[in-house]
């Protein structure tokens, strides 16, 4: 008989919670049975009191979990029979209260029982610490959370909260769906379930070989993810997405947490909102996806090997770090990663990033296009290396309306059709008339993207067209990208 559970909204209890699920090999925790969790208690009891998990989830529970306890550990030396007897059975005791009271009968005096704050069912009929009433949870229960005995920001100072079996389990699980990255833990949770049990379950196969070969070898500690957290976190979506993908699935918003419960509790938060991986989301569909990883292959970081020994693998990606600077510091990313003559990004994969991420306006989208295309065909009849070459420097908004305006003339003269109109030019350049927008000068460097790419052949004969990488720099440090570049959205 399944148990009905469902996700509750806290990113700690629907991480346990997706571990209890997928370390029985079901998709979803409303299938869930009492045998299921049996399953998972059984696991908890024979390996959280014996290295590496001992050591290891101090980092989640602190030092005076039941399994960590050193008052609760038989296995010391010099004691009597008596005294492991005694300890056995306290670690016992404290054990099963964290693991099976999900199907413990309620106190007779409990009437009416507390509930839990995070499943709505009642509250543990037994105490979780010596020092905290029975049903309410502290931090050797909730990472994070208070110590037992402090009153502060608890409802009516009233220490703990109240926890049904159900969440204590999902809680005492939670850490084994986390990967041991930066100075604690990283814990995942978006608001697709799928897409957090996808990830809880990632994780928790590679702790489980992990912690299979620690016992093996006789090792006392996990091994830190061989990535950054930031690019981990990337890697891993990224990964895991793919399961989803054939599902037409809305792209979540993702938060994740690098946090440590150990002598000093803290946390760092990192967000990734719904437009980032709506970008990541398409940039891997078949029509972008060689566009890319071919970008991502750019920006590995390349370790230097010490002498004799081959170059480590690279710990982090720089483009992967950089996602979560987004969307605010969109004009800086589309500068650093998307706009070099040098190492020109395919159209398409620029013109991705300006719709999800930045939500730019799509009939600017369209004349930046246009424009782009004109000008390249102006640059292969007429305007030579020389205006490519202006064109792709030109810091001064007056200079490059004057550079603009020449080239039409020039281009209506020749008989053709003009490069832009009065409003294409408005709709791509300035607010209104002799009004630059605050970004007119990433729109001229879109300009210029879209010209690359439609000028590849020609580019390739003429190389001496494109400034040289220091002109490039000089030009930039010459104008730096300042908060007046803020109003991308529009």
């Amino acid at each position: 008989m399944t148990l009905d559970l469902t996700y509750t909204g806290h990113a700690f209890v629907d991480i346990g919670l997706a571990v209890l699920t997928a370390f029985v090999g079901k998709t979803d925790p409303y299938d869930l049975t009492e045998a299921d969790l049996e399953q998972v208690a059984a696991y908890i009891a024979a390996n959280y009191v014996k290295l590496p998990l001992k050591a290891h989830l101090t980092m989640a529970f602190t030092s005076n979990a039941w399994f960590a306890q050193d008052a609760y550990n038989p296995d010391k030396e010099n004691l009597t029979a008596a005294q492991r007897a005694e300890r056995t059975a306290k670690r016992l005791l404290w054990r099963t209260r964290h693991t099976d009271q999900w199907h413990a009968p309620l106190a007779a005096d409990s009437v009416p029982p507390a509930m839990c704050i995070f499943t709505g069912l009642p509250a543990v009929p037994e105490p979780l610490s010596g020092s905290l009433e029975r049903g309410r949870a502290g931090r050797a229960q909730l990472p994070g959370l208070q110590g037992d005995e402090t009153i502060n920001f608890f409802a009516e100072g009233h220490p703990g909260i109240p926890i049904s079996g159900v969440a204590v389990l999902a809680l005492q699980a939670f850490p084994l769906g986390c990967a041991k990255c930066g100075v604690g833990l990283l814990a995942v949770h978006t608001d697709n379930p799928q897409l957090t049990l996808r990830i809880a379950r990632k994780f928790w196969q590679e702790n489980e070989r992990q912690i299979a070969q620690a016992q093996a070898s006789g090792n006392t500690k996990l091994p830190v993810a061989p990535r950054s957290l930031k690019t981990l976190l990337i890697e891993t979506l990224l990964e895991v997405q793919a399961d989803v993908e054939d599902q037409h699935w809305i792209a979540p918003s993702v938060t994740a947490y690098n946090f440590t419960n150990g002598q000093t509790a803290a946390c760092d938060i990192y967000y990734l909102p719904l437009e980032v991986m709506g970008f990541l989301q398409a940039a891997h569909s078949a029509t972008h996806k060689q566009a890319w990883h071919a970008l991502v292959r750019r920006w590995w970081e390349r370790p230097k090997a010490k002498k004799g020994q081959e170059a480590p693998p690279p710990r982090q990606n720089y483009l992967y770090e950089d996602l979560f600077e987004l969307p605010i510091g969109a004009a800086a990313f589309i500068r650093k990663y998307l706009i070099s003559p040098q190492q020109p990004v395919a159209w398409n994969l620029i013109e991705l990033f300006l719709r999800k991420v930045i939500t730019m306006d799509k009939e600017r989208i369209q004349q930046i296009r246009q424009l782009g295309d004109g000008l390249a065909d102006y640059v292969r009849r007429s305007g030579g290396k020389r205006f490519f070459r202006n064109f792709s420097t030109e810091r001064s908004p007056y200079a490059l309306r004057s550079l603009l305006i020449r080239a039409n003339i020039e281009r209506v003269r020749s008989g053709a059709p003009p490069l832009f109109t009065m409003d294409s030019y408005i709709e791509v350049f300035e607010e209104g008339e002799e009004v630059m927008r605050a970004d007119w000068l990433l729109a001229r460097d879109l300009v210029l993207m879209r010209m690359i790419d439609q000028l590849q052949d020609w580019l390739q004969a003429n190389a001496d067209a494109l400034p040289k990488p220091d002109e490039a720099d000089t030009a930039e440090a010459e104008e730096q990208p300042t908060q007046a570049e803020a109003p991308l959205f529009n």
